[in-house]
C-alpha cells in the first residue's frame, strides 16, 4: 500500500457513530489522513460528540442518518433503513469524483455487497479494514451461519486490499477464509489519548472499561478480580 498524495480524494466509509471503539477508529483515520495531505469525503452518522464534528480544511462530512437512543423499535428501524439506503447513495454519487474508498464496520452485506460490486467494476480501489476476521456475535440464526460468513469472504474477496489490526488477526483471516488472494496487511491498532493520564488511587478498586459485549471479557475481568483478591486476602 503506498503513500497518500498531497491532495489525494479518499472516501472513507463507516456506519460506526458512537465516539469510542470503530467510531472513534475511524475519525482518527479520517485525521491522520487529513494531516498527511489528502482531501477526505467521510460518510457516517453524526456523532453526539461535538468533539469529533469540528470542521476541517480539506474535509467533506456527508452524514446519514441514525438510530435514536430511547426512541421507539419502529423508530429506530426506519432510521436504520435510511442510513442504509443514504450510505449506499453516497457511496455511489462519490464514484464520480473519488477512486479510493476506505471501508470500516460497514452496513448490512447484503446490501452493501452490490454497492462494493458497482464500484469495483467501476474502476475504484476499495480498502476494507477488518476490525474482526469474523463477527464477534453472529447476527443469523445457527443454521444461517455459513451465510454470515460467506458474505464476510466475499466482502474481502472484492476488496483490492484488505488491512487487519494486528497479526494474531491476519492469522486468523488465513485460517478462516484459506482462499482468499485478495493482500491482507497489518496495520497496528495503536493507543488513542483522549486526555492525560493519571495514577491509579492504590485503594484496591478495580478499574474495567471497554464495550460491553460477550466477546470483551468484562464479566470474565470482574471475576478474576474479585478470586484474587479472595485469594491475597483471605479474611476479607
Amino acid at each position: 500500500m503506498g503513500k497518500v498524495a498531497f491532495g489525494q480524494r479518499i472516501c472513507v466509509y463507516t456506519r460506526a457513530w458512537q465516539s469510542g471503539g470503530a467510531g472513534l477508529f475511524a475519525r482518527e483515520l479520517v485525521n491522520g489522513l487529513l494531516d498527511n495531505g489528502a482531501a477526505v469525503t467521510f460518510i457516517s452518522p453524526v456523532c453526539p460528540d461535538t468533539r469529533f464534528e469540528t470542521p476541517r480544511a480539506g474535509l467533506q462530512r456527508l452524514r446519514p442518518p441514525r438510530e435514536t437512543p430511547g426512541k421507539s423499535k419502529r423508530f429506530n428501524r426506519l432510521r436504520g433503513v435510511g442510513r442504509i439506503v443514504a450510505s449506499a447513495g453516497f457511496l455511489l454519487w462519490k464514484r464520480l469524483t473519488i477512486r479510493v474508498y476506505l471501508v470500516s464496520i460497514p452496513d448490512v452485506l447484503p446490501v452493501m455487497l452490490p454497492v462494493l460490486a458497482v464500484l469495483r467494476l467501476t474502476g475504484a480501489c476499495v480498502i476494507f479494514i477488518v476490525h474482526d476476521p469474523l463477527p464477534h456475535a453472529w447476527k443469523l440464526p445457527s443454521s444461517l451461519h455459513w451465510l454470515e460468513r460467506w458474505s464476510h469472504g466475499a466482502c474481502y474477496a472484492l476488496a483490492s486490499a484488505t488491512v487487519v489490526l494486528s497479526e494474531p488477526s491476519r492469522a486468523k483471516m488465513a485460517q478462516a477464509f484459506p482462499r482468499l488472494s485478495t493482500p491482507v496487511h497489518v496495520i497496528e491498532h495503536g493507543v488513542f489519548v483522549m486526555g492525560e493520564p493519571t495514577e491509579m488511587p492504590g485503594n484496591g478498586v478495580l478499574l474495567i472499561f471497554g464495550s460491553l459485549r460477550r466477546n470483551k471479557g468484562i464479566l470474565e475481568a470482574m471475576k478474576g478480580g474479585s478470586l484474587r483478591v479472595r485469594r491475597a486476602f483471605p479474611a476479607a
